[in-house]
């Protein structure tokens, strides 16, 4: 600084991630003013959480500063450190930064980049773009299965099939890639359940239970592109790649996967790959490990995408500790430690903003305001509402702005009944599920909304909700006693 009058300067071709700034001087100087400047690829906010636990809120929080810290052209790792475009870290984000920004365009454009990096083979790197080294240790299933995931997630939430048409041929060269390496349909490389706090899963598991969702999915496209033949050689070879995996990790005396980790199980049911009769009896083995663990994670990065989800499904209580939890392991201890963006590590001991633990704030939104796409009506033009009234929260608010508009799902706790406040936008229809509530006749209850009088009549049952059909239109529902 020359001191003469007002001086400003600006990185233009960089940018660097930090919490704290020193200035020194060998003269007295007096600081007036220090801003931070916030540089980001410039995407629209068109999503919003908050609950009545404050601790939630803060992951919520430090989840979109890191998202935010990460947009740059690519979705980069860390802000501060490598600034690569791991593929792992952004699939496993990619749900949350769907359901907070408008990042299609953003996607896409990343998405391209796989076909420039692709080779021959069909092989992928583990950072895209890449220098070149990562084709030989940072990629593998887990983490190239962004080339289909990302797309896919895309075609949920907007109802675009562009990328799955535009290159259905790089994944059709990607799965027969896999195909190749394979032995006996299970495939054995790739990082697996990276930064995993003490359980290792096995990396066969992991990785061929990618190979699996990535045929499964190919299968999907195929039949989107109009191509019988292709849909059933992919929908042959998934089936063929599950078999093999219960084949080898199913232990059906004991209800368990592989060495019986989170990450393991919760896989396993996320991915569909449980047989339809013991499904109860292995989401029950999830939740014992849960319990064992005293309501405290022990997975990696791969496990914190499935394992809040799949203990939902069958016991939203524990995932709610597991989430909400504020000794270590957990986000929460983060936080109470002073963290204000997530990390790479349980520990803290690596960097200090990282994305890739990040889909537990896609849970907040998904499971605990029950807001979630349906695949059968992608674009929201369905909305699988699924709220779970958590006994330690008395309020969740949650909004989405859709292609189709804007999604509210809130509710309240009064007395012994809970409000739920839901808007659901012009051409789109909803389905409810709701915990069953019984009369005295033991006959499910008709949901009624109470500013219009409108009455809604179970359709079905599934599990322990009873389902119900809504049209666009803002209601407000009354659930009492709910068990």
């Amino acid at each position: 600084l020359k001191g003469d009058g007002v001086e400003e300067f600006s990185i233009r071709f960089s940018y660097h991630g930090f919490r704290y700034v020193e200035v020194k001087s060998s003269n007295p100087v007096s600081i007036v003013d220090l801003y931070g400047q916030v540089v980001h690829t410039d995407l629209i906010n068109i999503g919003s959480f908050e609950c009545s636990n404050q601790t939630l809120n803060k992951i919520w929080k430090a989840t979109d500063w890191s998202y935010r810290s990460n947009l740059h052209s690519i979705p980069t790792d860390c802000p501060h450190r490598e600034k690569n475009g791991w593929t792992g870290d952004a699939h496993i984000a990619c749900e949350f930064g769907l359901l907070n920004y408008d990042g299609i365009l953003f996607y896409e454009n990343w998405i391209r980049e796989f076909a420039n990096e692709q080779r021959l083979t069909g092989e992928l790197p583990g950072i895209i773009p890449t220098s070149g080294a990562q084709y030989f240790w940072g990629n593998g299933p887990t983490w190239d299965a962004a080339i289909i995931l990302i797309p896919w997630y895309l075609y949920l939430y907007y109802g675009d099939d562009a990328l799955i048409k535009l290159h259905y041929e790089n994944y059709k060269r990607y799965v027969d890639y896999l195909t190749f390496r394979s032995n006996n349909n299970l495939v054995n490389f790739g990082l697996g359940d990276w930064s995993y706090y003490k359980t290792q899963t096995p990396v066969e598991f992991m990785a061929s239970s990618y190979y699996y969702k990535c045929a499964h999915l190919l299968s999907v496209f195929a039949s989107i592109n109009g191509k019988d033949d292709d849909r059933l050689k992919y929908t042959k070879l998934a089936l063929e790649i599950k078999n093999a995996i219960n084949a080898r990790y199913l232990d059906r005396k004991n209800f368990t996967y592989a060495n019986g980790s989170q990450t393991a199980l919760s896989t396993a049911l996320g991915f569909g790959l449980v047989p339809p009769e013991i499904k109860d009896n292995i989401a029950n083995s999830l939740s014992k490990v849960i319990e064992t663990g005293d309501n405290h994670l022990d997975v990696g990065l791969l496990g914190s995408k499935t394992l809040l989800d799949a203990l939902s499904e069958n016991d939203a209580e524990a995932a709610y500790k597991v989430a909400a939890q504020e000794t270590k392991p957990s986000w929460g201890w983060w936080i109470k430690n002073g963290a204000t963006t997530l990390h790479e590590d349980w520990n803290s001991n690596s960097s200090l903003n990282h994305i890739m633990f990040g889909e537990v704030s896609a849970w907040m939104v998904k499971c605990l305001a029950g807001i979630n796409p349906d695949s059968a009506a992608v674009g929201f033009r369905n909305i699988i509402i699924k709220p779970h009234f958590i006994k330690d929260l008395s309020y969740v608010k949650a909004s989405f702005q859709s292609v189709n508009g804007l999604i509210k799902s809130e509710w309240e706790k009064m007395g012994d009944k809970t409000v739920l406040h839901l808007l659901i936008p012009p051409n789109s229809t909803a389905t409810i599920y709701l915990p069953v509530t019984k009369n005295k006749n033991n006959k499910s209850v008709k949901l009624i909304d109470k500013k219009t009088q409108q009455t809604f009549a179970s359709f079905k049952q599934e599990g322990n909700y009873s389902g119900y059909n809504i049209g666009a239109g803002e209601y407000y529902f009354e659930i009492k006693h709910l068990k």
